[in-house]
C-alpha cells in the first residue's frame, strides 16, 4: 500500500490536461510543444501513446491490436511517457 501511495504522488504528464490549453487555461504553446514531442517518438511508442491517451483505449485492446502482450504495451507506454517528458522540456525551454 505504501508503494502504491508513493507512486500516486509522483508527478505525471497527462495529455488531457494539455488539451485544455486550447480552451485558454494555459498558453497554446504548451499544447503545441507536447504534440511536437509526441510526433518525435519512435513509431511503436507514438502509436501506443496515442491509442492510450488520445483514443482512450485500454491496455488489453492495444495489446490485441498490436499483437503484443499487455506487459509489452505497458513498457512501451512507460518509455513513451518518459521520452515525451524529456522532449517536451527541450522543446519548451
Amino acid at each position: 500500500m505504501c508503494l502504491n501511495r508513493l507512486r500516486s504522488l509522483r508527478p505525471h504528464a497527462d495529455i488531457s490536461e494539455a488539451e485544455r490549453t486550447l480552451d485558454g487555461e494555459a498558453d497554446g504553446r504548451d499544447f503545441q510543444a507536447l504534440m511536437q514531442a509526441i510526433d518525435m517518438l519512435p513509431g511503436v511508442e507514438q502509436a501506443v501513446l496515442r491509442m492510450r491517451h488520445i483514443d482512450g483505449m485500454e491496455i488489453e485492446e492495444i495489446a490485441s491490436i498490436s499483437s503484443s502482450t499487455p506487459g509489452a504495451v505497458r513498457t512501451a507506454l512507460s518509455r513513451a511517457r518518459r521520452r515525451v517528458r524529456q522532449l517536451y522540456t527541450r522543446i519548451y525551454d
